[in-house]
């Protein structure tokens, strides 16, 4: 058990990208680490990534106008969404989302690419769903602590259409 706790926490719902699932259908390039989009009439490209089943973890929302700034616009979502997500290692090592041993320093097993689909209250009721198109995807994951302990991760989010990174879509 780790020392601290999230102040206000709440619940979000991620669906991981299934980089097993998407590599087999070719749609995964294990270098770049990143989806590999199909080419298509439109010039957007296709996608057919695979997620894998959705999981709940208590976060902590670190823009606390989120939800206001999306109100606020008259066509409905904000066009350029970024988001901060705190979580405690403590509830990462319980979903099995925490490895001890680290890959690179990394040990935090959420991913560049996994999709927010939702945010609860600390009862599960559902407070935000996150529209398909754009949707949240997770940008950055980075470890973090207070006085030299590794006790928190943050987690950027930002909304983009699925499969796209990296450019201005």
């Amino acid at each position: 058990m780790r020392r601290g706790r999230l102040i206000y926490p709440m619940i979000a719902r991620i669906r991981q990208l299934d980089t097993e699932a998407t590599g087999a259908a070719g749609d995964y390039d294990p270098i770049a680490q990143e989806p590999v989009l199909d080419a298509s009439t439109d010039l957007q490209g296709t996608s057919a990534l695979q997620y894998k089943t959705e999981i709940e973890l208590e976060c902590q929302l670190e823009e606390r106008d989120f939800f206001e700034r999306l109100n606020q616009v008259m066509q409905g979502n904000s066009p350029d969404t970024t988001l901060h997500l705190t979580f405690h290692v403590d509830g990462l090592e319980k979903a099995g989302l925490w490895d001890e041993q680290g890959v690179w320093g990394t040990r935090c097993r959420l991913r560049i690419g996994d999709r927010v689909v939702s945010f609860a209250d600390k009862k599960g009721r559902e407070i935000f769903a996150v529209p398909p198109n754009p949707g949240l995807f997770i940008t950055e994951v980075r470890p973090t602590g207070f006085m030299g302990t590794q006790n928190l991760v943050v987690v950027v989010l930002k909304d983009r259409a699925e499969g796209v990174y990296g450019t201005d879509q």
